[in-house]
Order: structure tokens, then C-alpha cells, then sequence
């Protein structure tokens, strides 16, 4: 009878270890998993910030960009100061530009911008929320979010366009 006390005792005790170190690993898998995921939004959002910033404060390369010789995309309108020296204008938008940009095919407008391993949306719109248009052209590119996309990333941004406030409204997702 001693010993077939003992075996149960034993055996509660083990079924009570076994159970508690199960849920301590799944916990500790959960935090892990939320804080990957955590981590992979900041670096997103990083990126976002990153390439709105080359969008509004950056010229492009070369100088006077089209669709057709853009090296490095960017809105910036440049102002010749004197001979020698150009001014650029962070956060004032050269309209030329920015349609030229809605017109780049998606692939080359997202390789150009160095978010391949992302999809992006861009949309440039009055602050009531309506999507601006500059000499007939709807000021939007990319593609949407699909209900299928893990992670999306908003980065609004304030500039001045056609001589109007706009919010610049960039999307990555994946």
C-alpha cells in the first residue's frame, strides 16, 4: 500500500510539472512571436519614414528628373539662388515631378525608391481627405493593401503642392 501511494503522488506531482513547464514554454513562444512581429512593424516603419523623407526633402538624381532619367526619385523643388548655387526647398513639391512619379511603372518606382521587399501605396491628397489631381492626373500610385497583408504601415506626411497644403499618405505593406 506504501508504494502505490507513493506512485500517485509522484504521478500528480510529474502531471503538475509537465503542465506548468508547457505553459511557460508557450507563453515564452507567444512573447517571442509578438515581439518578431513587433520588431518587422518598426523596421517598416523605419523604411517608411526613410523613403517619404528622400520623397519631400531630396531633388532626385540627376537634377531635373523624368520619368524617363530618374536615378533617385525625390519631390523637391529647386530655385536657382545666383549662378552658381540652387536652393532646395524641403517640403515644397515640384508638380512636374510628382506626376512623373505616378506615371513610373510600379516595379522600376519601387526598386528606384530601395523597397523591393515591400509593396507600397501612394496618394497625395487635400486635407479633407480627397485625392488631389494636377493637370488631369489623379496623384496616387501603387497598389492597395489586400485583406491577405500582414503588416501595413502608414506614414503621413505634410508638404506643399500646386500651392496647397497636401498630405502625402504612404503605405508598405507585405
Amino acid at each position: 500500500m506504501r508504494g502505490q501511494v507513493w506512485s500517485l503522488d509522484f504521478t500528480a506531482s510529474l502531471v503538475i510539472f509537465v503542465t506548468t513547464v508547457v505553459l511557460l514554454l508557450f507563453a515564452f513562444n507567444l512573447l517571442l512571436a509578438d515581439a518578431a512581429s513587433q520588431q518587422r512593424l518598426t523596421v517598416m516603419q523605419d523604411v517608411g519614414l526613410e523613403v517619404t523623407d528622400g520623397l519631400l526633402r531630396s531633388p532626385g538624381v540627376p537634377d531635373g528628373w523624368t520619368a524617363g532619367t530618374v536615378e533617385v526619385i525625390g519631390f523637391a523643388r529647386q530655385v536657382p539662388v545666383t549662378n552658381f548655387s540652387i536652393d532646395v526647398f524641403e517640403n515644397i513639391l515640384n508638380d512636374t515631378k510628382v506626376i512623373a512619379f505616378v506615371g513610373l511603372d510600379y516595379d522600376t518606382s519601387q526598386q528606384l525608391m530601395g523597397i523591393s521587399n515591400y509593396d507600397y501605396f501612394f496618394r497625395m491628397e487635400h486635407l479633407n481627405g480627397t485625392v488631389m489631381t494636377l493637370q488631369g492626373t489623379g496623384l496616387t500610385a501603387g497598389v492597395e493593401p489586400t485583406a491577405a497583408a500582414k503588416n501595413v504601415v502608414d506614414v503621413d506626411r505634410y508638404a506643399v503642392l500646386g500651392g496647397s497644403l497636401v498630405r502625402m499618405v504612404f503605405r508598405l505593406w507585405n
